[in-house]
């Protein structure tokens, strides 16, 4: 085989690697938009209890520094927010029973103890919450 046809092959690899490389960083931004620009806060957590994805809708509903968040850490991040539920016991015992039937793609309603209020946020003292 000539040189000449070995780099061509390299160069066409090269090519679909950086094409693929741009359709991922593509489809990522989408999703990033996508997450921020809902009016919900989110929070992604996969099935070993680490943090996927969130958006800083959910931050600030939640009041969890980014710094807390990025350690990826449900059990840090559920020990910071049960002080702001009505009913903290309640949320972990659901938190547990979700975990294991999360396969079935259960919903799971919490309650939110408002300390403050988004410009969307309807004027009520509890927000549900559903997983």
């Amino acid at each position: 085989m000539s040189d000449f046809k070995v780099l061509n092959e390299r160069n066409v690899e090269s090519d679909k690697m950086k094409s693929a490389q741009h359709k991922l960083q593509e489809s990522l931004s989408l999703l990033t938009a996508t997450i921020e620009s809902t009016a919900d806060g989110i929070l992604v957590v996969d099935s070993t209890g680490k943090v996927s994805a969130f958006n800083k809708k959910f931050l600030r509903l939640w009041h969890i520094p980014p710094t807390l968040v990025r350690e990826q850490d449900d059990n840090k991040l559920i020990a910071h927010v049960l002080d702001q539920l009505t009913d903290p016991d309640l949320f972990l015992e659901k938190s547990n029973i979700f975990i294991v039937i999360q396969h079935y793609q259960a919903k799971i309603s919490f309650t939110l103890r408002i300390v403050g209020y988004f410009s969307d946020t309807p004027n009520h003292n509890e927000l549900p919450i559903v997983l």
